[in-house]
């Protein structure tokens, strides 16, 4: 296919609803009325308790589990942890809109057919997080057809958050910098995680699966962007859909181990431009973060850096 490079409030109810003694009074009183009234007493009470049970859903007890479990990994004594992203960009046509054009590169005003969708690009990204620390290296990522491979993928950037202090390397040595590149994660965004497993809009437990060998438990839901500002890109909350479908799986050990968000990407004005950002974690000690060395000179650093 062809490729195209691009460049709520939780929900879910807590607590558990209860009948006052008003309103169970008059199901005591059904001896008192006529044998077809007491029928329908009956029913419209069921119905009303159903809605009540329903409605007080409570938010799954091991996802509020997992979001301490991974906090307490980045607190005083944690050991941190490691993570690895992949993202994928795809363009597709909106609802009702035509397939997308694919120019003939020798003639940019002839068109060699027309597409459902067109591959973008992808990133890959890997790092670790530990208290007061985050650090991480981005890669290009393979096109639609190839398995993506971290080690054997072109460097594109690394950062370094560490004590207050932001570091960037695009591939000439490091600067320090204001804003942090990435996909999926950035350091405000690793710090919002525990946030975003506590926060999902109609957290639902669609059961067991086997994920790479290990029986996992999946849920589903919906965050606001603000619990997950990172998910198309690091500076990308303002053009990015909001609220985000995700699926988290948890281990057997009550760990999130996977988070995955799909989102729009708003720069498009033609076309839905659709981003899966896909968080694998590893509860491995994250050691200590890397130093800034080479570091650039303040006048070789990018424009903007300073």
């Amino acid at each position: 296919m062809a490729r195209r490079g691009v460049n709520a409030r939780a929900a879910a109810m807590r607590g558990t609803a209860r009948i006052s003694k008003v309103e169970a009074r008059p199901i005591r009183r059904l001896r008192r009325l006529p044998p077809i009234a007491s029928i329908l007493v009956v029913l419209v009470a069921a119905a009303a308790m159903a809605a009540v049970v329903v409605g007080a859903r409570p938010y799954p007890a091991q996802l509020l589990a997992a979001a301490d479990t991974l906090a307490a990994t980045t607190a005083a004594g944690g050991q941190g942890y490691r993570f690895d992203v992949i993202q994928r960009q795809v363009q597709y046509p909106r609802p009702g809109g035509e397939l997308i054009p694919v120019v003939d590169p020798a003639n940019p005003n002839a068109i060699l057919r027309r597409v459902d969708h067109v591959y973008v690009n992808s990133v890959l990204a890997r790092g670790s997080v530990a208290l007061g620390a985050f650090w991480m290296e981005m890669r290009f990522g393979p096109d639609e057809m190839t398995a993506p491979d971290f080690d054997v993928a072109p460097s594109m950037f690394q950062v370094i958050s560490n004590a207050g202090r932001l570091w960037r390397n695009d591939g000439a040595g490091w600067f320090a910098a204001r804003v942090s590149p990435g996909v999926g994660m950035d350091p405000a965004t690793a710090a919002l995680l525990p946030q975003l497993l506590r926060s999902i809009t109609g957290a639902t437990d669609q059961g067991r699966e086997v994920v790479d060998g290990r029986q996992l438990r999946r849920y589903a839901g919906f965050v606001e962007v603000a619990s997950f500002p990172g998910v198309v890109a690091a500076d990308g909350a303002a053009f990015t859909e909001s609220p985000i479908a995700v699926r988290v799986w948890v281990d057997g050990a009550g760990r999130v181990v996977q988070i995955e968000g799909r989102a729009r990407n708003l720069n498009d004005a033609i076309y839905d431009l659709k981003v899966v950002t896909t968080i694998t974690l590893a509860y491995e000690a994250a050691g200590p973060p890397p130093q800034p060395v080479p570091t650039l000179a303040a006048a070789a650093a990018p424009a903007g850096a300073k």
